[in-house]
């Protein structure tokens, strides 16, 4: 048994809290990200303006980093976006492979009418997201069953 494992009457705190928290993301993520969703409902045309330069954070030694890319420095597009009259700036998007799109690429994001600066800028990428969310806490329910059943 792990030593930050906690034992109650018999019972193991730490796999209860695994599963309360995973359920509970599971039940509360979706509910998030349709919110959001709903939220930004407003279509603009976002056109890149320009790029920043992205630093990895050093976590890990080169070859370790767990299931993403490898990098020490990347270019991320900025976007620049019109809502009723006012110029917006997001910032930074990077594509899943890595490549960014050329300075003057025109995409469809999704703002918020009452707050344009909040804005979803991939439906694709919005839903790989909420499915990796979804996996991640599908995960940490089954760990919290598995140390319940020790």
């Amino acid at each position: 048994m792990l030593a930050m494992d906690t034992i109650i009457n018999g019972l193991n705190v730490t796999g209860v809290m695994l599963m309360v928290f995973g359920v509970g993301g599971m039940l509360v993520w979706p509910v998030i990200a349709l919110r959001k969703t709903k939220r930004c409902s407003a279509e603009v045309e976002a056109t890149v303006t320009s790029y920043t330069t992205l630093h990895s954070s050093g976590h890990h030694a080169p070859g370790t980093a767990p299931n993403h890319v490898e990098y020490d420095s990347m270019q991320a597009a900025i976007f620049s976006y019109t809502y009723e009259g006012n110029t917006y700036t997001s910032g930074p998007e990077v594509n899943t492979n890595g490549i960014c799109d050329p300075i003057g690429t025109v995409r469809t994001f999704r703002v918020n009418p009452e707050n344009p600066q909040e804005y979803i800028a991939s439906k694709k990428r919005n839903r790989a997201s909420n499915i990796f969310m979804m996996i991640i806490f599908a995960i940490v329910a089954v760990v919290g069953v598995v140390k319940l059943k020790q």
